[in-house]
């Protein structure tokens, strides 16, 4: 009776676990020491359209062969997950992982190396969160900041090429812009 009630325990304990690494939209894989998949979360099998595809046991090279579209993610994700072992430490990093549709998904990925007391891989923990609006949102801002850099010059380029004064004032009365024109006739050096 011992045995069946360490056995229902540990069975409550693995369908907490489940239940909460499902719960995620963070992608989230176990691997055993050689690389090889132990337990994958849903939103993980879903990226990678692993969804009916017996993945336990399997290194990532090998379930490359379920998808030619994803071969060079699966490869990707292996030679990573080399580096994250090699340096001993949790790495951190992004992987883009393209979509059917011509997409991208962007993740920032964290692989945290688990080892033996012997020093020999004992498994790897990978996580990956998808950050895809975030860098679209990164980059529409940062090609906005080029837009006004641009515009900005081109605003001063035309204020200081007519001969009308333009200027403007903060409002405690301090210049913040003056054109060419108005420093000429006020005989201000700018």
């Amino acid at each position: 009776t011992e045995l069946k009630k360490a056995k229902n325990s540990l069975h409550k304990q693995e369908e907490l676990l489940r239940t909460l690494i499902n719960s995620t939209p963070d992608i989230i894989c176990f691997k055993d020491g050689q690389g090889r998949w132990l337990e994958a979360n849903d939103a993980d099998l879903k990226l990678f359209q692993l969804d009916n595809v017996d993945y336990r046991g399997k290194k990532d090279s090998e379930l490359a062969k379920y998808s030619d579209f994803y071969y060079d993610a699966f490869m990707t994700c292996e030679a990573t997950d080399e580096i994250a072992w090699q340096k001993g430490e949790i790495s951190r990093g992004v992987e883009i992982i393209p979509k059917p549709d011509g997409s991208k998904k962007v993740y920032d990925v964290i692989k945290a190396p688990l080892f033996n007391e012997d020093g020999s891989r004992k498994g790897l923990v990978v996580l990956g969160r998808d950050i895809t609006e975030m860098k679209q949102k990164e980059e529409a801002l940062r090609e906005s900041e080029e837009r006004y850099k641009k515009s900005s010059t081109l605003y001063r380029l035309m204020a200081d090429n007519i001969p009308d004064m333009v200027w403007a004032k903060d409002h405690e009365g301090k210049y913040l812009f003056t054109n060419k024109a108005i420093c000429e006739k006020l005989l201000i050096a700018k």
